[in-house]
């Protein structure tokens, strides 16, 4: 990820301005009572600590365009004892009534959102009665990323054909053994009770699209069959929660899906990327000895910028059954986003089933982005 490197000062200057004990109050709170000076500190005097701000004109690599706050901390032993806030324009704080002693001052760039885009601190310095001392901080940028790991909540269980079914309605029918579940095929087309096929049954309370960090505001899923030959592809929408678990089981025969889901938001250590539409194309389907299988991830990697920031140095990982490797199984992506598209296909699964997309240096920034697309399909 680019950043700015603030070879330049940052020109955060804390001056520690020696005052008489008991003058003026403090106006930067203590953070909780076990964080509180000792009354051993307390009798060795107070300081006034200024720390003062050289806003830069127009672009800066030393605090980034964006910044509209600096949150200033004063701290000892690792613990924030006093924080202040410069709003954009202001030129200095003052941190009153603060001890003498040893202290760490600790500064961070935030942008109107609260996200942190650079941020720096002091080395360890002493305030002492009588003494003004300054203090210079020294910003680096922090790439604008969310990342996150682990498995995905997608357990289904198989059902062999044959099984006995039956209808409710268009999208319904009652699984034996099962119970009931949504598709979007008719699961007994041949009208004998019985299912006419293998089906995968996606549990209730699986997120095909949900991993760490995911959630949405959207209350439905639509799963389409695609290239199903037909004019208008069958389709069937399932209700989800805001981690985009289904809230109904979903059986699925052999062919190719998309799931989608609308106004996604993937968050991570504060910062948040927003997606219009998201969706997931995969594939359940049969291995040369007849056994079922499918392309949704079961864990997911990723490390991916947020909208402004350079499209390099980010990653989208996949895990799904190695079978889809042996299949011939291909993997997609394609990111709309305001300042242009990414479009990564026809790429093989690893033998492993890790499915991995990356990004080349020199990307440019990314836009607003309106739809994501990605998958793993069966030739």
């Amino acid at each position: 990820m680019k950043g700015w490197k603030a070879g330049l000062m940052a020109i955060l200057v804390g001056l520690g301005m020696a005052v008489l004990v008991g003058c003026g109050g403090s106006k930067a709170p203590v953070k909780s009572p076990q964080q509180s000076i000792s009354p051993l500190d307390m009798s060795a005097g107070y300081g006034t600590v200024v720390l003062s701000v050289q806003w830069s004109k127009g672009k800066s690599r030393v605090i980034p365009e964006a910044t509209e706050r600096i949150v200033a901390r004063l701290k000892r032993s690792g613990m924030t004892l006093f924080e202040k806030v410069i709003e954009r324009g202001q030129t200095q704080v003052v941190f009153e009534k603060v001890p003498v002693g040893e202290w760490v001052l600790e500064a961070e760039a935030q942008d109107r959102f609260g996200a942190v885009l650079a941020k720096g601190q002091s080395e360890s310095f002493t305030l002492e009665a009588n003494q003004n001392k300054q203090v210079t901080v020294e910003l680096t940028a922090v790439a604008l990323v969310v990342t996150g790991s682990g498995p995905t909540q997608v357990t289904g269980t198989r059902v062999a054909q044959g099984t006995p079914v039956s209808r409710i309605d268009a999208n319904t029918f009652n699984i034996s053994g099962v119970g009931t579940v949504l598709s979007p095929m008719n699961l007994d087309a041949n009208n004998d009770g019985r299912l006419d096929t293998d089906v995968f049954v996606v549990l209730a309370g699986s997120a095909p699209l949900g991993f760490a960090g995911f959630s949405t505001t959207d209350n439905a899923v639509v799963v389409v069959r695609t290239r199903a030959r037909q004019e208008q592809p069958p389709s069937v929408t399932v209700n989800i929660d805001a981690s985009g678990a289904l809230l109904r089981n979903v059986a699925l025969p052999p062919g190719d899906y998309e799931v989608t889901v609308e106004n996604v938001t993937i968050s991570s250590g504060g910062n948040q990327l927003r997606i219009g539409e998201m969706t997931y194309a995969f594939s359940v389907f049969k291995d040369a000895a007849g056994n079922l299988h499918h392309t949704l991830p079961t864990a997911v990697s990723y490390r991916l910028p947020v909208v402004g920031q350079p499209i390099e140095n980010v990653f989208l990982e996949l895990t799904v059954d190695p079978a889809a490797s042996t299949a011939g199984a291909r993997r997609v992506l394609f990111v709309d986003h305001a300042n242009g598209e990414i479009n990564l296909t026809n790429v093989p699964v690893g033998t492993d089933g890790k499915v991995t997309f990356k990004a080349q240096p020199g990307g440019p920034n990314l836009g607003t982005v309106s739809f994501v697309g990605v998958g793993v399909l069966l030739p």
